[in-house]
């Protein structure tokens, strides 16, 4: 659940977790005619209709819009139980959900019941850290990113997961920050966990309900809601799925909490009217209002030098972004989303499929952005970049059973080459490697995403491949040791 260019480097075969994913394409739109868009729109339509073919993606669902415009909102492939996927089938949009929880403050900044610059501690009291600087965290820095919280200092995935804001907020009580708010971009899902609960104290109402009557009501997204951890039944939510070794399999989610940072559940109608919203100054076709202009402007606003804004990444100008976009993970969804002010184009793409890397989402919503864009997207293959790494993890996974196999066979022959147990343990200190690599696969992921946490659960969802390749060569390497040890002391004791 995080955005996109930040870590974009760092995209090896080692990352892995509940983390961001490849940047989406940011490139200039040349004026299109409407006949020309409604070819670029069937040919997406043929586009997405073959990815869904594939093993990694069984379903997506779309939606396009322009101005006041729908161009297109529908579903392609199947969901977890065989069901056609259509525009009105609920899926998970992760951090999506963030760009609605920065919407709430926003109005609550044009009702005057408070300002971006406030103090969090302001609005709530119950908001303490075990670090002094945390009275002076703003809402702005909340919503920015920049509030000094962090993975390295806050982990957010591997706690004891929240049932309620209230309990994520008191569950701060402990935490220290990485950085003086203000001085660090981080991101942080706890930081949008705050937001909600100002939504929820200085609104006087339930966080759900809030957006329900505020934000989703208005805008029309009758079928949109919010749920509190990835795991909840939803009506008409099905079961995503995870990649094994390239093939998509049904998976429930692992019960993170999600409120205000990724909790959203949508479709791809009513993520029509969210697009002509951000695209049309913050109303809907109908032209009611959500926010002010100069509230509007703050959201689309990049905030530090990375191009953040308030719940978008931006890319052009501060103040005048040529284009908007985030993404989102839930392990077994997936999501993107992409607005392009001047052209007032709006996109979204979203998955019922996840993984650690979202190489084949990526890829897909940069093929859609090619087409609209009038260029040819990377033909559909079934080796993909993601397919490649999936076999080669399968690879090693065999190859190293084949070894343990063979490690322990040939024991009894290696035992009688060695005169001392010193000899014997030396020679098996490179078996050693990958016992630690799989018991601290989690802690030699995080190396790779920086400030970024990776839980046992970001890997087991995430990029099961590799926790089988790595558990199965940990498993090989001990088996070997052992009846190494075993063998060498029958033989020392024969001697």
């Amino acid at each position: 659940m995080k955005p996109t260019r930040r870590y974009a480097t760092y995209l090896i075969v080692l990352a892995v977790g509940l983390g961001s994913v490849a940047p989406i394409a940011a490139r200039a739109f040349a004026a299109t005619p409407l006949s020309t868009m409604s070819q670029r729109i069937a040919e997406i339509d043929r586009y997405i209709t073959e990815e869904t073919k594939g093993g990694a993606v069984p379903g997506i669902a779309i939606s396009i819009t322009q101005k006041n415009d729908v161009l297109l909102a529908k579903g392609f492939g199947t969901d977890s139980l065989g069901a056609p996927v259509t525009e009105s089938t609920p899926f998970q949009i992760a951090s999506l959900s963030k760009s609605f929880t920065a919407l709430a403050v926003l109005q609550l900044v044009d009702q005057g019941l408070l300002e971006l610059d406030d103090t969090v501690v302001s609005h709530l009291p119950d908001f303490h850290l075990a670090d002094p600087r945390g009275v002076d965290i703003t809402v702005r820095q909340v919503l920015n990113q920049t509030s000094g919280l962090a993975d390295s200092t806050s982990p957010d995935m591997s706690r004891i997961q929240p049932q309620s804001l209230t309990e994520a907020v008191a569950g701060l009580s402990d935490v220290r920050l990485a950085a003086s708010p203000g001085a660090q971009w981080n991101y942080h899902n706890p930081n949008y966990e705050i937001a909600a609960r100002l939504v929820e104290v200085v609104s006087g109402m339930p966080f759900d309900r809030y957006m329900d009557q505020h934000v989703f009501g208005p805008a029309q997204m009758d079928s949109t809601v919010t749920e509190t951890t990835d795991s909840d039944r939803i009506p008409g939510l099905a079961d995503g799925h995870i990649i094994v070794f390239g093939a998509a399999v049904r998976a429930h989610g692992p019960g993170y909490f999600v409120v205000g940072g990724g909790g959203v559940v949508t479709n791809a109608a009513d993520m029509t009217t969210w697009l002509m919203l951000n695209a049309n100054g913050g109303r809907t076709a109908d032209g009611v209002s959500l926010v002010s202009p100069s509230s509007f402007a703050e959201w689309h606003t990049a905030q530090v030098d990375n191009g953040y804004a308030l719940g978008w990444d931006t890319d052009g100008p501060a103040a005048a972004p040529t284009q908007l976009d985030h993404t989102g993970n839930l392990l077994t969804y997936g999501a993107a989303q992409a607005v392009f002010p001047q052209e007032r184009l709006g996109v979204a793409v979203m998955f019922n499929s996840s993984s650690a890397l979202q190489l084949d989402q990526v890829r897909i919503v940069n093929g859609v952005l090619s087409i609209l864009r009038g260029q040819t997207p990377t033909p559909s293959s079934p080796f993909t970049m993601g397919t490649l790494i999936e076999i080669m993890l399968a690879i090693a996974t065999v190859g190293g059973l084949a070894l343990g196999t063979k490690g322990v066979r040939n024991a009894a022959r290696w035992s009688r080459r060695r005169t001392r147990w010193s000899d014997g343990a030396i020679r098996s200190v490179p078996l050693l490697i990958p016992i630690a690599l799989a018991a601290l696969l989690p802690q030699v992921a995080s190396i790779f995403y920086l400030e970024r946490e990776v839980a046992w659960a970001g890997i087991l969802w995430g990029w099961p491949a590799l926790a089988i390749a790595a558990f199965s060569c940990g498993i090989a390497s001990a088996a070997t040791i052992l009846a190494r040890a075993l063998a060498l002391r029958g033989e020392l004791a024969a001697d």
